[in-house]
């Protein structure tokens, strides 16, 4: 890291050379936007946000090549130059709240795994909770509205809540189809993609070759992070995490394969990390079709045009998930959006 501001690989202009290819969005682009309330990113007032990361970076006078580093390490949007910049506003200001709200372990992680609050949830439900049923089709009829399953199954009630990303909504058969920009929304949103893979170590390699667990790369790898959720905050694991553009080409694998690919490339840079690690799972979320992406990834153009009119119920069905949210992203974008529909029900019913 120390290396970096005079290296020769350093594309960045003078004055933004200290500062690595993702501080390049999350610290000097962050400083140049507008601070802006958590609903900002929605709001008529900003709309002239609404271009192309990559543009706003040009516009600030970053090269092309700085701008491509960046890209790789940015977290969100398929990239740069299709994702609106106030899908990024949204992310900082959700960020800036969250670290005030709340900082360390504690406010990011459940123990356990997060996967435990949704459970814990399903507990506290009264009435039955169906699981490995999969809805083939929503229909509304007169005064009710029926989701059929796979199994041939069918069930009947006055409101349906649907918290299907739009990736996988578009994948239902919906009577009568969503109309106008709601119909353009479920049918075009993007989904971001990703790809992880996580690995149990079976010696510390870190250790023989004097580099640090965790890097950063343009190559093949991108990010390879050491977890630290061992005792005292000591190394459990490790992931490799792509993301947009560059998940896709581990798609064109199974996931096991590309994680193979991975821990390869791994061992030739670092031939320290031969035999160190162990595949424990791979796993792609744009290639299950429960979820077909990790989250809503909003291109430029489509956040004013219909943000708001996705949102609204359609016949008898409500729609939530954190595609859906204004003020809050991620799990607690989602737990926005059920107290909303939740709402809209009571006020209807």
């Amino acid at each position: 890291m120390s290396d970096w501001p005079t290296h020769r690989f350093n594309p960045s202009p003078e004055g933004l050379r200290d500062l690595t290819p993702w501080q390049i969005i999350f610290s000097f682009l962050n400083s140049r936007v507008p601070q802006m309330d958590l609903d900002g990113w929605q709001q008529p007032a900003n709309v002239h946000l609404d271009v192309p990361i990559a543009n706003y970076l040009r516009d600030q006078g970053l090269n092309d090549e700085t701008i491509r580093l960046a890209d790789k390490f940015s977290s969100y949007g398929t990239n740069l130059w299709e994702t609106s910049l106030l899908q990024l506003c949204s992310v900082f200001a959700f960020a800036r709240v969250s670290m005030a709200i709340g900082a360390g372990r504690g406010s990011m992680s459940i123990k356990g795994g997060n996967q435990r609050l949704p459970e814990a949830m399903a507990k506290a439900v009264k009435g039955d909770v169906l699981q490995a049923r999969a809805v083939a089709a929503v229909r509304v009829d007169g005064e009710g509205i029926e989701a059929r399953c796979t199994d041939g199954g069918r069930h009947v009630a006055k409101f349906l809540v649907m918290s299907l990303p739009f990736s996988a909504l578009r994948l239902l058969t919906i009577e009568p189809a969503f109309r106008g920009l709601q119909a353009e929304a479920v049918a075009t949103l993007p989904y971001h993609a990703a790809f992880q893979a996580h690995f149990a170590i079976e010696k510390p390699f870190w250790e023989s070759d004097g580099l640090p667990p965790s890097f950063w790369s343009d190559g093949p790898i991108e990010r390879f992070n050491a977890l630290t959720y061992g005792p005292d905050n000591s190394i459990s694991s490790f992931m490799h995490f792509s993301d947009g553009d560059s998940a896709r080409r581990y798609d064109l694998l199974p996931a096991e394969s590309s994680a193979a690919l991975v821990l390869s490339e791994l061992e030739r840079i670092r031939p320290a990390a031969k035999g160190a690690l162990r595949l424990v799972r791979a796993f792609s979320w744009q290639q299950t079709p429960y979820s077909g992406g990790a989250y809503a990834s909003w291109m430029p153009g489509q956040i004013p045009r219909f943000a708001s009119a996705m949102r609204m119920p359609y016949e008898r069905m409500h729609l939530c998930g954190e595609h859906t949210s204004v003020m809050a992203r991620g799990m607690e974008g989602a737990l926005e959006s059920g107290e909303r529909v939740a709402l809209e029900i009571l006020q209807r019913a």
